[in-house]
């Protein structure tokens, strides 16, 4: 074999070189990451924080309000109540709950041809409203067997009372 190329014989003093930039490249982005880390957790403390003030702040205006008995109802918190609020914006302008059931988007579609009736899930509505409302009866019916045991369910979509 020939002469072995010169870049060959300084491996060791290069890789000496590279192990001491990486370990000085490794402690900076140590340092880097933990500066980061440590504005985040500052940050989502801040957000915490607001996110506090405007629930109080909300709560006082939703009890204020002509709509507090909302929040009575199992399943409506604040920020349930708040989001009811301000799609409805004023509830008189309804005149039965039928036109606010279909307003909402929760009340059936009548689809009929000839004598069959059938209805079908309406594709009108405030979509926002009625996922609020959906994720609010999600709430209510996935309570357990002992807090629900004064409700007989007859049928899918008949619910009574036991007094």
């Amino acid at each position: 074999m020939g002469r072995l190329p010169r870049f060959v014989f300084n491996f060791s003093v290069s890789n000496t070189k590279l192990s001491t930039l990486d370990n000085s490249m490794a402690s900076s982005l140590a340092n880097t990451r933990a500066c980061i880390i440590r504005d985040h957790i500052a940050r989502l403390t801040e957000i915490g924080s607001e996110l506090e003030k405007i629930k109080d702040m909300l709560s006082t205006l939703t009890e204020k309000s002509s709509y507090g008995c909302l929040r009575s109802i199992p399943g409506i918190d604040t920020v349930t109540a708040a989001k009811i609020i301000s799609q409805t914006i004023d509830i008189d302008r309804f005149s039965s709950s039928s036109k606010l059931a279909k307003f909402i988007g929760i009340a059936p579609r009548e689809k009929s041809t000839g004598r069959k009736k059938k209805y079908q899930k309406s594709k009108y509505g405030k979509k926002f409203l009625y996922s609020t409302i959906y994720f609010m009866a999600l709430a209510y019916i996935s309570r357990t067997r002992e807090e629900m045991e004064g409700i007989k369910i007859q049928s899918p979509g008949h619910i009574t009372f036991r007094r």
